[in-house]
């Protein structure tokens, strides 16, 4: 599926999903990715904004991008 690919294709991106994924709590505050990733405060927060994007996309292909309704 091209949303798996484009979600996943950038390795900050696995890493993030990787974590959330493996985390034993089910969840990990932003904070915690960021220290984790060593990513910046806005490259995680911009990256972040983009899986959802994608997601939002994959589960309504006819939606807009920017649109609320998933």
């Amino acid at each position: 599926m091209a949303g798996d690919t484009e979600l996943l294709h950038d390795r900050n991106r696995l890493s993030i999903v990787s974590l959330l994924a493996s985390s034993v709590v089910g969840s990990l505050s932003f904070k915690e990715i960021q220290e984790k990733t060593e990513l910046t405060a806005g490259n995680l927060s911009s990256h972040l904004r983009d899986m959802e994007e994608i997601i939002r996309r994959y589960r309504n292909p006819e939606a807009e991008p920017g649109d609320a309704n998933i």
